[in-house]
């Protein structure tokens, strides 16, 4: 899915701001070189590893803690009510039967058939260089691409991740 140079010249110039522009579908579609830093070299990634839920339910390190459970379970939610307005895609079906096999996680919390858009949130992390990052995200609706959101992780005022994050561009990890 495309994105306007607009759009994609406000990611570029978010510095030390992790942002991504996400579909209906929670595949992340565009990144700037503060959110591969932090979160992986998205460039380097097939389509299915770019999905948001895919990578929840399938990237063991990840799966640990009553917070990574309480934000999967968000993410699911949300990923639940996008399912809805294309309930005959059968892209959904695949993709929930595929990871409905490979993680008893997500089985299990597809069954609670929990609906939610979260537009906002806090979310911490573990950087295998810098160690702990925490981040308060935002999801914003794209005006001119109504089916594409926006994600913007700006860290957390009282941590060191903005300092963290200055420290991963200047070694070039994970860049674009």
């Amino acid at each position: 899915m495309l994105i306007s140079p607009t759009l994609r010249d406000f990611l570029d110039q978010l510095d030390i701001i992790p942002a991504c522009v996400v579909d209906p579908r929670l595949n992340i579609v565009a990144w700037n070189k503060a959110f591969c830093v932090v979160f992986g070299d998205y460039a380097k990634m097939s389509e299915r590893e770019r999905n948001i839920i895919w990578r929840l339910f399938t990237l063991p390190s990840s799966q640990s803690g009553e917070e990574w459970e309480a934000h999967t379970r968000a993410y699911l939610a949300q990923f639940r009510a996008e399912y809805g307005r294309f309930i005959k895609d059968p892209w959904w079906t695949q993709q929930i039967e595929e990871l409905s096999q490979v993680s008893p996680e997500f089985r299990a919390l597809w069954a609670r058939h929990d609906v939610l858009n979260v537009p906002e949130g806090q979310k911490s992390m573990h950087h295998p260089l810098v160690g702990e990052m925490t981040f308060d995200f935002l999801f914003f609706q794209a005006v001119d691409a109504s089916d594409l959101r926006l994600l913007i992780h700006t860290p957390h005022r009282d941590s060191a991740t903005a300092t963290k994050i200055k420290q991963l561009l200047a070694l070039g990890h994970g860049q674009i």
